[in-house]
């Protein structure tokens, strides 16, 4: 799709979804919804979905997508205030990061999540915080121990009690232990 995209065969947000219905079609999993759906669940764009797809195959795009889900809901009961820039906006880069980790490697939870913050404008301050809170999550991944969602939802906890993640503050960057 992204070189239909590229050739012009695709103008339109309407014409892609329908491509990507036909694509979804094929598949025994779900493409279409959105992988990092941060919008209430609603992918913001196409083209973030396509990249994604093309970066790490469509495979590991879904489990992607899973992941996203798992951090929204784990964020939703987190107990963290601030959707946007704040404290659960930290969390939930960090844990999604994490969780695709574990799924399908550092590597490529760093290419969905560039791609990510690539199609998902914001002002530099909130890009900086993102990306600083996306590579504390792939590296906060253990060694050993449990790797379930709850035992990484607990790393990233840890983390966020221990001000190793950070959130926007009064216009600034702030740990998030403060």
């Amino acid at each position: 799709m992204v070189e239909e995209v590229e050739q012009g065969l695709i103008t339109t947000d309407e014409q892609a979804w329908e491509r990507m219905a036909e694509l979804n079609a094929s598949l025994d999993y779900d493409i279409v919804t959105p992988m990092a759906g941060y919008n209430n669940g609603i992918l913001n764009n196409v083209a973030e979905m396509a990249a994604a797809v093309a970066a790490v195959d469509p495979i590991d795009a879904a489990k992607a997508k899973i992941n996203a889900n798992t951090a929204i809901q784990y964020t939703a009961s987190s107990g963290y205030t601030g959707i946007e820039d704040g404290k659960a906006d930290a969390y939930r880069h960090a844990f999604w990061n994490i969780l695709m980790t574990r799924d399908i490697g550092a590597s490529q939870a760093k290419e969905v999540a560039d791609i990510h913050e690539k199609y998902n404008f914001s002002h530099q301050l909130a890009a900086t915080m993102d990306d600083y809170n996306n590579a504390v999550g792939r590296g906060s991944y253990p060694s050993s121990g449990s790797t379930t969602d709850t035992a990484l939802s607990n790393i990233i906890k840890s983390k966020m009690t221990a001000g190793t993640l950070v959130y926007i503050k009064n216009g600034e960057l702030s740990f998030t232990n403060k």
